[in-house]
């Protein structure tokens, strides 16, 4: 059993004291009502959650999934300093550093982590990596639904088991990723599902019904742990949302033709799962990447958002449109993150175009910082276009 050092107690003792200070029962109940009211189109000004990833607090040396405490201290030290800020952020932790593994090694996927102690820096590079498992297309009609102890997953819920035993009652567990089920089909099929699509449209259908069942097995099994029903959601950025959120990338590939046909009913069946609508992240890295999905999305009843770089904008540009249907997400992390903050001003002429005080909004602002400094200079200038009477 792993235990924790005087240190790592002592980090935890402060990350308790931070989140008693800046985020009281009431001030957390607003921010989680100003979160779900965003994405009904009810609330009163656009939330704005700041997210502190100083390079001092990263790992030097790749110690390996197996030992969760690395992660726990790293993840301790930078939400201790996001929480100090008191931005709209619920104080959340996740066990993000599994990436997309656990669901795919349950089927028996071969993944290929980094070595331990290889430099973070190279790690970033190499892995995880997820190599097919579906060689063939007919391999779907031998898929078994795996059990709980297969491949990673055991792993995964002793992490989840750890974390949420150290960390602070205050504070939120967000587990692993929640993927897409068609972006799980994607890892397990690889590029050659894209063939299938129109060569075995049959075999995609089942295989992403498999994936969808798989998601919803194992997202039930993390929620034991980290506490919450199975019509809660809080993101591992630490944002309420209805229903589900999920990450998926890979579905800027598809065409409005194809997620009608093959993504459209395994999200019907997530809304059905989890008691309300699907929100969706994809990295767009700030480029016009997967915009067409947006007036799709934007109709269809089980689906309430979209989570991409790119959508400051686009929420800027279609605002009228998206108006009272589909809320709109941006997470920005380092060199992808659009300077609307400088010079002075730019970021009040932009909200002044759409977001005024006590105007309807559908629109959520994350940032990532890498400095406590540049995150309060941020907040200033926030507080002073929204907070300030």
């Amino acid at each position: 059993m792993i235990s924790l050092d005087d240190e790592t107690k002592l980090a935890v003792d402060v990350l308790r004291e931070t989140v008693e200070k800046n985020f009281s029962a009431k001030h957390k109940e607003e921010i989680r009502c100003l979160h779900l009211d965003t994405f009904r189109w009810q609330a009163k000004r656009i939330p704005i959650g700041i997210l502190i990833a100083d390079p001092k607090n990263a790992i030097r040396q790749y110690p390996g999934i197996e030992d969760p405490l690395p992660f726990f201290r790293m993840k301790i030290k930078n939400t201790t300093q996001s929480a100090s800020l008191g931005s709209d952020l619920w104080p959340t932790v996740s066990l993000d550093y599994f990436g997309d593994s656990v669901l795919p090694s349950m089927l028996g996927s071969e993944i290929r982590y980094p070595l331990k102690n290889t430099p973070v820096e190279d790690a970033a590079t190499v892995g995880p990596w997820i190599l097919p498992l579906l060689k063939d297309i007919k391999q779907v009609w031998d898929l078994k639904m795996p059990d709980m102890n297969a491949g990673y997953m055991p792993m995964a819920l002793e992490a989840a088991a750890f974390f949420r035993e150290h960390l602070p009652e205050e504070v939120n567990l967000s587990t692993i990723w929640k993927i897409e089920p068609f972006t799980l089909a994607e890892l397990l099929r690889g590029s050659d599902i894209y063939y299938d699509f129109y060569d075995h449209p049959d075999e995609v259908h089942h295989l992403l019904e498999f994936c969808t069942e798989l998601f919803i097995r194992v997202e039930a099994e993390f929620r034991k742990i980290s506490g919450h029903g199975m019509n809660e959601n809080i993101s591992h950025w630490g944002i309420w949302s209805p229903g589900i959120r999920l990450n998926g990338d890979t579905i800027i590939n598809l065409s409005p033709e194809l997620m009608e046909e093959f993504v459209k009913k395994p999200w019907n069946r997530l809304a059905e799962a989890f008691g309300g609508p699907v929100i969706t992240h994809y990295c767009s890295t700030q480029a016009a990447k997967g915009l067409h999905l947006f007036p799709l999305i934007t109709n269809w009843e089980n689906s309430i958002g979209l989570s991409t770089q790119e959508g400051i904008f686009y929420y800027e540009e279609h605002y009228q449109e998206l108006f009272g249907k589909l809320a709109v997400e941006s997470g920005y992390t380092g060199a992808n993150a659009p300077d609307i903050f400088t010079p002075p001003g730019v970021f009040e002429t932009w909200t002044n175009k759409f977001s005024r005080k006590d105007s309807p909004n559908g629109f959520l602002l994350c940032y990532t910082s890498n400095s406590v400094e540049k995150g309060r200079e941020i907040m200033e200038i926030y507080k002073r276009c929204f907070l300030d009477d």
